[in-house]
């Protein structure tokens, strides 16, 4: 259970720094600021597509639960902890399946369609050995004036702070059942 609510954690930081990214990137779209970089915008156009994948390990809770024993002896406390545990996770792994699905067919497509994606390829450390740098570059004035694009990432942002709201959830609940074990081995 320690390892989930750390994998949690470690997903919320990243989904922060994913809020974070779009917002400059809308900030850039509406105020056109030159300051910032190709690179930059590259950058966080790129991060429009990343969903961190949020993995729970469940071998453990799923053995505990199937357990005679656990199932004879587990406090009331821990069993309705565990099932509301399995349920948010539920929620957590459709949710995110949600934003998968909008990821994929409403910024991607945009993305392969309208912008140069060899150059942005050139800023992905795990890509840009392999792709050939490209003769294209950003049309930033095409980019800031872009409403359809800006609808597009708007979608993205709402996906990655539902994804950020959903993970509290799980969380409360790892944490209460790590307590509720914690008391049961003390009362035994």
């Amino acid at each position: 259970m320690c390892e989930n609510i750390n994998r949690l954690s470690e997903s919320n930081d990243y989904m922060k720094s994913q809020v974070q990214n779009l917002r400059v990137l809308r900030a850039f779209m509406a105020a056109r600021d030159e300051s910032i970089s190709d690179d930059k915008i590259y950058s966080n156009i790129w991060s429009s597509i990343v969903i961190y994948a949020i993995n729970m390990r469940e071998t453990a809770t799923e053995a505990m639960q199937s357990s005679a024993l656990f199932v004879r002896t587990a406090a009331p406390e821990l069993i309705d902890a565990l099932a509301r545990w399995n349920d948010t996770v539920r929620r957590l792994r459709r949710e995110q399946e949600d934003c998968l699905s909008s990821r994929n067919t409403l910024v991607i497509p945009y993305i392969l369609a309208h912008f140069p994606n060899g150059s942005m390829a050139q800023i992905v450390q795990a890509a840009a050995d392999f792709v050939a740098p490209s003769q294209y570059r950003l049309d930033r004035k095409a980019l800031a004036g872009n409403w359809e694009f800006d609808n597009r990432i708007v979608a993205r942002q709402v996906c990655v702070v539902q994804d950020l709201s959903s993970i509290e959830a799980p969380s409360s609940h790892g944490h209460r059942i790590i307590e509720s074990i914690a008391l049961q081995r003390k009362s035994q």
